[in-house]
């Protein structure tokens, strides 16, 4: 009898440890299996891709994943008929040659590829009036440089009118530089950016201020690149409360009205935020957790507007644990989509988001998945990429509904 009781016992205690085990994020494993939506793969894109950069023209969607793919808007009656844009790969410049980064300049695409050993390296301006498109190399690489990464910001440069593309280049062992080109053909060195870490983000707000940030050290320029004073370095929140090992890896602005917020990520659990470019900055006082306790490496920051002229959303993806929806400053609590929402089910919860992207411009009408394969119903929102470290392109509408999620 004592020998039952015990086994029963121990029975007992291996299903509350695999109900409390089988949890996302605290939810048990029946609510969860409750409220389980399926995802839809709608698209023939690989889903193992790492899609480290997203950005659109005119029109068509454009992902850099190794190699620079690209699809067309999709057409709402070919979409719920299920005849979905389908991506085409463009052919790489040379044998060997991958891309992770890409920007769009003046409606035209500007990919960084290298060769696999790393010794070759550049911008590329891509035509897609030709059948294939075609790459043309418009910064290539100096001896013992190398091309890393391009931004866009809304910002003059040396005067004239932008936006600008920004490359930032390696020029040595620990030394990068920043030049700027408002062509896509004529680049010229920007000053006050010569930095010991490599550069990741940089944003602007249109009115000539740039935020440009390494993984240490934060930058603004407030009147013009290549204009008037050099740029400063600013301390967002008290960077010196921060732990020495912290480091910015993302950043992102946000305009609401006519509020613009300028948000910072960084790889310890901490967000910041700023509504006046970079003087005053909020960020949380104790860092953002896991469930387990450690602390939310954070990898990208992404905004998409609110139907009915809403708040926009602001989302930060993770090192391994998806993505979180931020407060209205850096100050207030994150959470997770809400639980109608088929994201917590998804590989998306689970991934490593390195990169989002949204666009005003594309609020539609679209066919939303109801969960049945085949089945739609059309709503108005806006749409929000999600592109994950070898997870694959996600696309959602932020409508009154919960947001759900699609594979492409």
């Amino acid at each position: 009898m004592f020998h039952r009781r015990t086994v029963l016992i121990s029975l007992i205690a291996s299903i509350a440890v695999l109900i409390t085990s089988c949890a996302f994020e605290g939810v048990g494993i029946f609510a969860s299996i409750a409220r389980e939506r399926k995802v839809l793969d709608d698209r023939d894109l690989p889903n193992d891709l790492t899609v480290a950069a997203i950005d659109r023209t005119s029109d068509r969607m454009w992902i850099a994943a190794g190699q620079l793919w690209h699809r067309g808007f999709d057409k709402v009656d070919d979409l719920a008929a299920g005849r979905p844009e389908q991506w085409t790969k463009v052919a790489a410049p040379g044998a060997n040659f991958t891309t992770t980064n890409l920007a769009v300049l003046n409606d035209v695409v500007y990919a960084v590829y290298s060769n696999l050993a790393g010794d070759v390296s550049g911008v590329y301006r891509v035509t897609i009036s030709t059948t294939p498109p075609t790459l043309t190399a418009v910064f290539p690489a100096g001896v013992a440089e190398s091309v890393e990464r391009v931004f866009v910001v809304d910002a003059t440069l040396d005067g004239a009118a932008g936006p600008t593309l920004l490359v930032s280049v390696r020029t040595g062992t620990n030394t990068w530089r920043l030049d700027g080109s408002t062509d896509g053909t004529t680049f010229v060195a920007v000053d006050g950016f010569d930095s010991t870490a490599p550069h990741i983000a940089a944003v602007g707000d249109g009115t000539g201020q740039v935020i440009v940030v390494t993984p240490k050290t934060v930058y603004r320029d407030a009147d013009g690149l290549k204009a008037g004073d050099l740029p400063q370095s600013v301390a967002p929140g008290g960077s010196a409360a921060r732990p020495a090992t912290a480091e910015f890896t993302a950043a992102h602005v946000v305009e609401n009205g006519a509020t613009t917020t300028v948000w910072l990520a960084d790889d310890n659990g901490f967000l910041y935020s700023s509504t006046d470019f970079g003087d005053v900055w909020v960020r949380n006082t104790n860092a953002h957790v896991r469930a387990g306790g450690n602390a939310i490496r954070f990898r990208s920051l992404g905004s998409v507007a609110a139907p009915g002229g809403g708040d926009p959303m602001v989302v930060a993806g993770t090192t391994g644990v998806g993505y979180r929806v931020l407060g209205s400053d850096a100050s207030q609590a994150i959470a997770l989509p809400v639980e109608e929402s088929n994201y917590r089910e998804s590989d998306l919860s689970r991934s490593t988001v390195i990169a989002f992207f949204a666009n005003p411009e594309l609020k539609t009408d679209y066919p939303v998945p109801t969960g049945s394969p085949g089945a739609f119903t059309r709503e108005e929102g806006y749409l929000l990429f999600a592109g994950a470290a070898n997870g694959g392109l996600w696309r959602a509408l932020n409508q009154t509904n919960p947001i759900q999620w699609v594979q492409e």
